[in-house]
């Protein structure tokens, strides 16, 4: 029996002011989140109570594994002990990591990734660099963009396709290896990739 097509755009919608908290990080930066009880009701409002579950493995480092499966489809990935209630906030940590990778909160990446581009141009690279986070030149951002506008995706589309097509908070956050698979996805035929098309159209435009 097919099962319902999963709304990407809805459950990646903006998160409501009233539901973003702050609190102070490494180096004294501030971080924005949101609590778990806020991606669960996301889940049951956009899915149903039904269509999505989440279970939980503890590894032997402390550290819990949280997956959360809407349709049969599972994204996981892994929190840690927090300073206060150790083991409540890894479990905690790890839902809401996952529910970032259905979408959820995902916004919340993009507001601190404009927060870390207003550092000095030397001082950003150098930090990216460590990581080995090249990123994307000039010239390819703007191949991209014009393939984007040339596909007619606007707004929380461009949101929307990241994450459907590469697994990216944003375009910001992309390799050359992602454009690639972005430049392929835009270039094929949308009668191969008909579901993906459907909920990257679903986003807002606004």
């Amino acid at each position: 029996m097919p099962t319902k097509t999963i709304d990407f755009a809805a459950l990646a919608a903006q998160t409501p002011k009233s539901e973003a908290k702050t609190r102070k990080g490494p180096g004294g930066t501030m971080l924005t989140y949101v609590d778990a009880r806020f991606v669960m009701d996301r889940l049951d409002s956009v899915v149903g109570p039904a269509r999505w579950s989440d279970s939980y493995t503890v590894n032997p480092d402390g550290s819990v594994q949280a997956t959360i499966t809407i349709d049969g489809v599972s994204k996981s990935d892994v929190g840690v002990p927090s300073k206060i209630e150790p083991a409540k906030g890894a479990y905690s940590d790890a839902f809401k990591r996952a529910a970032v990778k259905w979408g959820i909160g995902r916004d919340l990446y993009d507001e601190e990734s404009e927060v870390r581009s207003n550092k000095p141009a030397q001082v950003e690279q150098a930090e990216r660099a460590v990581v080995g986070q090249t990123g994307l030149t000039d010239k390819q951002r703007g191949l991209l963009f014009a393939k984007i506008k040339e596909a007619g995706i606007t707004g929380d589309q461009r949101k929307a396709l990241a994450f459907i097509v590469v697994q990216k908070h944003s375009i910001k956050d992309m390799t050359p290896e992602d454009l690639d698979k972005l430049v392929a996805f835009l270039d094929a035929p949308r009668s191969e990739n008909a579901d993906m098309w459907e909920n990257i159209l679903l986003a807002s435009a606004e």
